[in-house]
């Protein structure tokens, strides 16, 4: 027993920023990994936490005084001083049973995995004092050391939940691939779900206004290193500081927020091809399975809008802590409220004025929850002399982690009795949700709509999807083809075309970074050669949002097969069912709004194959040809579509886009798309060079006649020179 405890002791005192990059290192060998590629990733793992920590240090450093001067200002004095996370671990860690949790929580995420109740290892095992700590909350109230190891157990099965629910958030949130966010603090995401339901209702909050919008609008103001100037510029004013250091907080907000997202690549440059190669084994093994890996928030970091609403949460709370009836901490150490800044990310879907709004609803709930566990942590400190306080001093953290879910599985026999924390324990069966299945409004998981009534006509004959959320018993009918219904997953069900559907999610966001599709443009869509099915883009949202689970699968009548976001398939799905349809080796189809092809579309002229790089396309005729046009979303432009399709892979549509085909895959089609675009420039470009003089062009014949050389050799006696 002395030998586990020293060694889970010695472990754990590593400190986050050496052991979770181990645990990573091991894993990546145990999957195969070669050696230098795994250590690379490894300490380029512990180079992003380092880095992630460095910089919270130095904005908690620059914000706290700018805080305790405004505190002092109001001339306010609470009893109970805040230590932050890092004395609350130290004092978890001073209970005698701390060392077994180690083993419990990997032990229960060893079972979970093998019985297929969980898709995520969790690798973030430094963070095991949360569990610590709420069994020291209810051994401390119930005395009852088995109940506390079974209400730990409870939280570690809920993180692993938490994990597997919000992972594809995770990945269209952060471009990670094949990881998620197992730390506790996303329980406060559940209620918060369900008011960013209510908030959505609100004319103006449910539109997309995220960091890239907020730039968008205002230009450079919200430049990061702008940004950060601005915001610290405000706090050095409410805290009534001089110029000199009013000056020097705004340049440091400003580096702080300018270094954040460069210390978010780290994380993505160590993460992903570690989470490949665990991909890759399991596809080996197990080919129904994809094992994620869980890990703490700093990998997030690299999100603006966490930030954004960090720094907004800080006068906010200070000044709840002024006049909040029953709140008796005053928060310092802990100010820097990075918990109720992560729940509003994923529950807001990273839209800042939503995200504002949650933080300052729920920002009282972590001052209550700080104040209710000040008396058993003070005593468990003094009893071990794991932190020294003053006579009479009491200590706890203005910024717990997972405040509500914490409070109710803690005081759970109290609460069972009535003794209620105010407003805060009144949700336990929400963190509980939030866990284990999607909260039921807006684009989440909803019981499967009811058949349309027999004979009932639709109220347009073209493509269409209800006005509102995506919701209904007709979501898309044409006449020609049935209606189609959303397709509940079957619990723990493998995900279809799970390959192709992150193909086609890589691709969307090459589209959007490479400028061939802007905002919320485009479509893409796979065909399963062996199935039929095709895997085709939602409509409304944004492509580096856009994850696998937002993928949605139709079969050849467009019937939806499986629907995983519950969001709506492509208003132009029919468009890419019916090429497939008359081009039946084709097994992917791009949609793009590049800007010099589309400006050809518009003029309805068709581009001619000016140079021999275009023998790639499949111009049967020597030019790209344009597709009358159609109202889009119609029968009408998939039947224009598909017409011109016949003649060529590249497809120009009239007054509105171009269309790439391809028989290998999506990524060729990409590709198509791509060349399609340089040709447009290289042809507008001779057009204007010659004064609008049309440029030869090559004969079909001579696109069809190139292929490479048989051999490549210098003729005899001739040497390169």
């Amino acid at each position: 027993m002395q030998i586990l405890q020293g060694s889970v002791e010695f472990l754990l005192s590593l400190g986050a920023a050496v052991f979770v990059p181990v645990i990573m290192i091991a894993a990546g060998l145990a999957v195969g990994m070669r050696a230098r590629e795994a250590l690379s990733a490894g300490v380029t793992l512990g180079v992003a936490f380092s880095g992630m920590t460095m910089l919270i240090g130095y904005m908690t450093d620059a914000i706290t005084p700018a805080a305790q001067a405004m505190s002092t200002t109001v001339g306010v004095d609470l009893p109970i001083t805040d230590g932050g996370w890092t004395t609350m671990s130290t004092i978890s860690w001073s209970w005698p049973y701390a060392f077994l949790m180690f083993p419990l929580v990997v032990g229960i995420n060893v079972v979970l995995i093998l019985a297929r109740q969980t898709e995520t290892f969790n690798a973030d095992l430094w963070n095991v004092w949360g569990k610590i700590f709420t069994a020291v909350a209810v051994y401390s109230i119930t005395g009852n050391v088995g109940l506390a190891f079974v209400l730990a157990a409870v939280q570690t099965v809920f993180e692993l939940k938490a994990g597997d629910f919000h992972q594809h958030r995770v990945e269209a949130m952060t471009g990670i691939p094949g990881v998620t966010i197992t730390h506790r603090m996303v329980f406060i995401a559940a209620p918060m779900y369900l008011v960013d339901c209510l908030l959505r209702r609100v004319p103006g909050l449910d539109r997309s206004f995220n960091a890239a919008d907020l730039r968008n609008r205002i230009g450079i103001l919200a430049e990061n290193h702008v940004l950060g100037f601005v915001l610290g510029l405000l706090f050095g004013v409410l805290a009534r500081f001089d110029v000199a250091a009013t000056l020097t907080l705004a340049v440091q907000a400003a580096t702080a927020l300018t270094l954040f997202p460069v210390i978010s690549r780290y994380f993505m440059q160590a993460l992903e091809p570690i989470s490949e190669a665990i991909s890759e084994f399991m596809r080996a093994r197990f080919r129904d399975r994809r094992l994620y890996v869980g890990l703490d928030w700093p990998f997030l970091g690299g999100s603006n809008e966490i930030w954004i609403a960090v720094i907004w949460t800080v006068p906010v709370t200070l000044l709840y802590s002024f006049f909040l009836p029953g709140n008796g901490i005053l928060p310092f150490a802990g100010i820097i409220n990075i918990c109720v800044a992560v729940g509003a990310f994923f529950a807001s879907r990273g839209n800042i004025i939503r995200m504002i709004i949650q933080c300052t609803i729920f920002a009282p709930v972590f001052l209550w929850a700080g104040t209710a566990f000040a008396p058993f942590m003070t005593e468990l400190a003094n009893t071990t002399r794991a932190v020294d306080l003053a006579a009479g001093q009491s200590i706890s953290n203005s910024s717990i982690d997972a405040p509500i879910f914490t409070y109710s599985l803690s005081h759970l026999m109290q609460v069972v009795e009535g003794n209620w924390l105010p407003w805060g324990s009144s949700w336990p069966g929400c963190c509980a949700l939030s866990s284990t299945r999607a909260v039921s409004c807006g684009s989440a998981t909803r019981p499967a709509p009811r058949p349309r009534q027999a004979g009932r006509p639709p109220s347009r004959p073209e493509l269409q999807g209800p006005p509102g959320p995506a919701w209904g018993p007709r979501l898309f009918h044409h006449p020609s083809v049935p209606d189609y219904y959303l397709t509940i997953k079957r619990k723990g069900a493998p995900s279809m075309l799970e390959p192709l559907k992150k193909d086609l999610c890589e691709i969307g966001r090459r589209a959007q970074h490479d400028g061939l599709c802007k905002h919320r443009s485009g479509n893409f869509s796979v065909r399963d050669q062996e199935s039929g099915l095709v895997a085709v883009s939602p409509a409304g949202l944004d492509r580096d949002q856009m994850s696998p689970r937002d993928v949605v699968v139709l079969d050849g009548q467009a019937r939806v097969v499986e629907n995983e976001s519950g969001l709506r398939p492509s208003s132009e799905a029919l468009m890419h069912l019916e090429v497939y349809r008359v081009r039946p080796e084709v097994v992917a189809v791009v949609h793009t709004h590049s800007v010099y092809a589309t400006s050809f579309a518009v003029l309805g002229r068709p581009i001619p194959a000016i140079v021999y790089e275009v023998a790639s396309l499949g111009l049967s005729r020597g030019r790209v040809p344009v597709a009358p046009y159609a109202r889009p979303g119609t029968p009408g432009l998939a039947a224009s579509v598909a017409q011109a399709a016949r003649e060529a892979d590249c497809v120009l549509l009239e007054k509105h886009g171009t269309v790439a085909v391809d028989s290998r895959g999506i990524y060729e089609a990409y590709l198509k798309a791509a060349y399609i675009e340089e040709l447009a420039q290289l042809y507008h470009h001779s057009l204007v060079a010659s004064g609008g003089q049309e440029p030869g062009s090559l004969t079909p014949d001579e696109l069809g006649a190139w292929s490479y050389p048989e051999e490549i050799s210098l003729p005899e006696g001739q040497a390169p020179r």
